[in-house]
């Protein structure tokens, strides 16, 4: 028996550690969310949440730039480790650019929006947004090279203090949003000490040029693409912040973050369906392809629905019981995901399809009508409507993706609108 166990632990040991480490940062994620929702208060927890924005927003960037082609080219290359080495120091140069970036940004903000209690964490976002990058980039290249054990490591230091942290403020009476990121950044930095001395990452700045010539050839077009994918995401929120103030903000995120129970089931999705959807694809045809995204749509939609139905029913007393009473007034925005998140889920599928049949810039010209959309009806639905007039905006990009995707792949495909099945 111990032999089996042990041969299975031998086999399977490394998709081990990486869902061991997805979960353990999902969960720290949705926990540090619970915490600091509760610690801080719904207004100071919303600045915490545009700051977050800013980390993700600069984050986006370097996944197009430098993630991409990371994952993409390593194993084309003759020299897989020199070629490393080259994309390290040209991250180096990216987080330290970052810094002086998230700074400048802070600061305007303060002047234009003075009444933002963002004072004095300007350098301290920066500084994080920084680090985190660096460590990132330092986490994918471990995964690349097929180390997800080191990356477990590096995540409980950067990851699992976090919450210690945190609580320890609280308890000495020092929480605030500035101390917030502070406790973040340390449990971070702790976390780049430790891949300085166990990783030992080598930075290699000699002859750049044709390393980024290849950077730049490879990633254009991903840039533009995760630019229009954030901006039609967080317009609409931006909008509401300008408007309504951080309490709006606050708001949107404590739902986002309970709705975190999907995203890990579409992380999930994200790993397996588009393989398989690929590999019936080419031996089937489209017939074999509309047959497996129907079974797999009936698959994924009784976790979905149950989880949509729990919260439906429960939203009051979840957010009530997770982040107190503060919060209740602003449950129907629980709620209203719930109807979102059902757009979201179809949507993944579609993208699943597209995607599969290679009709990549399908997503390209939806992130760019939903950005269109956004710029357009982000402000007035802010104004006229408040809070529920940024929910149905949030509704309005998912609605327009949707339907750019159905008419995409009845013109293309000849679909026939049985639900995931083609012609």
């Amino acid at each position: 028996m111990r032999t089996k166990v042990k041969k299975m632990w031998t086999q399977h040991q490394a998709k081990a550690w990486v869902f061991g480490d997805q979960g353990l940062v999902s969960g720290i994620n949705f926990s540090i969310g619970i915490l600091l929702a509760r610690l801080l208060g719904i207004e100071t927890f919303g600045l915490f949440s545009l700051a977050w924005m800013v980390l993700f927003f600069v984050s986006s960037i370097q996944q197009a730039f430098l993630t991409a082609p990371l994952f993409a080219l390593t194993p084309k290359q003759e020299s897989p480790s020199q070629w490393i080495s080259k994309l390290y120091f040209i991250q180096l140069i990216f987080s330290v650019l970052s810094f002086f970036v998230v700074i400048t940004i802070v600061e305007a903000t303060l002047y234009f929006n003075p009444e933002w209690k963002f004072d004095g964490i300007s350098s301290i976002l920066g500084g994080l947004v920084a680090v985190y990058l660096f460590n990132d980039f330092s986490r994918r290249v471990l995964f690349t090279t097929h180390q997800p054990k080191k990356v477990f490591f590096i995540d409980i230091v950067g990851y699992g203090l976090q919450p210690l942290f945190i609580i320890g403020l609280f308890v000495s009476n020092a929480l605030n949003l500035q101390t917030a990121l502070a406790a973040i950044l340390g449990a971070q930095t702790l976390s780049l000490a430790y891949i300085i001395i166990r990783v030992r990452p080598i930075l290699d700045f000699s002859n750049l040029t044709p390393t980024l010539s290849i950077v730049w050839k490879y990633s254009r077009f991903l840039l533009a693409t995760a630019l229009l994918q954030w901006s039609s995401a967080n317009y609409i929120i931006l909008f509401a912040a300008s408007i309504l103030g951080p309490v709006a903000i606050g708001a949107i995120k404590v739902a986002q973050n309970l709705m975190g129970v999907l995203n890990v089931l579409f992380q999930a999705m994200e790993n397996i369906v588009p393989v398989r959807s690929a590999e019936a694809f080419h031996k089937g045809g489209i017939s074999a392809l509309g047959d497996y995204m129907q079974k797999t749509t009936m698959q994924f939609l009784a976790p979905v629905a149950f989880v949509l139905l729990l919260v439906g029913i429960f939203h009051h007393q979840m957010i009530s019981a997770i982040y107190g009473e503060e919060y209740l007034p602003y449950s129907f925005v629980l709620l209203a995901f719930c109807g979102i998140y059902i757009l979201v889920f179809l949507g993944t599928l579609l993208r699943f399809i597209i995607r599969t049949l290679e009709y990549n810039q399908i997503i390209f010209w939806s992130y760019l009508l939903t950005t269109v959309f956004s710029l357009i009806a982000g402000k007035v639905l802010a104004t006229d409507y408040g809070l529920t007039g940024v929910l149905i905006g949030i509704a309005g990009t998912q609605i327009i993706s949707f339907i750019s995707f159905i008419t995409f792949l009845k013109i293309k495909v000849k679909w026939n609108f049985r639900l995931f099945t083609l012609s």
